[in-house]
């Protein structure tokens, strides 16, 4: 409903304190996100294929014979359609009951109690509200990327700041090491410094001559 991506909840919970609130587990847990697709089949395809992801850890969960019980559950996404989190374990358990209801009531409370807008210091309606970084409730029109100012449909945090999707893929695209500029294209490695296309070349060449084979 909020638009937001990644593994932090909305209030900035990881995923192991969130599962904590309900029950406990054995060894590792882990979460996979699936965005814009709601039918199971498409999704476990998605999961398997993996496109995208170079070390296919998606995949990896899928077929690990060690991991035993899996949740999952399919929300509207407000940019993507549709959001499908799944989360594994090798063995789960819930609270008692009494606690989960506790949890429960708790959850409802925090989620019910709302400050104004920090932008515009009106009040947040329920069906307006999106959370943004600093967790606060901003009106959508108040939640704007730190770096451009242009308006956020949804948000990526980095360093405790809002950034739009082109703002937040610029600052974590690597710098050559050679012509100081960000990539807008591909890059390679040499060394575990990256260089972008135009430089390679020429650092390769110098590179076999400081290091004949």
């Amino acid at each position: 409903q909020r638009g937001i991506l990644g593994h932090c909840g909305t209030d900035d919970s990881d995923l192991e304190t969130r599962l904590q609130r309900y029950g406990t587990w054995d060894g590792g847990v882990y979460e996979d996100l699936v965005y814009g697709l709601n039918q199971p089949e498409d999704i476990v395809w998605q999961l398997i294929v993996d496109d995208g992801v170079p070390s296919r850890f998606h995949r990896r969960h899928v077929f690990d014979p060690a991991l035993r019980c899996v949740g999952l559950s399919i929300a509207p996404h407000r940019s993507h359609r549709h959001v499908c989190a799944l989360v594994y374990a090798r063995a789960y358990a819930d609270l008692p009951p009494p606690e989960l209801a506790q949890v429960h009531q708790w959850l409802s409370e925090r989620m019910a109690r709302r400050s104004p807008c920090p932008a515009c210091r009106r009040e947040v309606a329920e069906d307006e509200g999106v959370f943004a970084c600093g967790h606060k409730w901003h009106h959508p029109q108040c939640c704007i990327c730190t770096r451009c100012k242009s308006t956020l449909q949804h948000y990526y945090s980095l360093n405790g700041k809002a950034l739009c999707d082109s703002c937040y893929d610029e600052t974590l695209r690597p710098v050559c090491k050679r012509c100081g500029e960000r990539q807008t294209g591909g890059h390679a490695r040499i060394d575990n410094e990256s260089f972008c296309s135009r430089c390679f070349s020429a650092e390769i060449k110098l590179h076999k001559l400081e290091h004949p084979v």
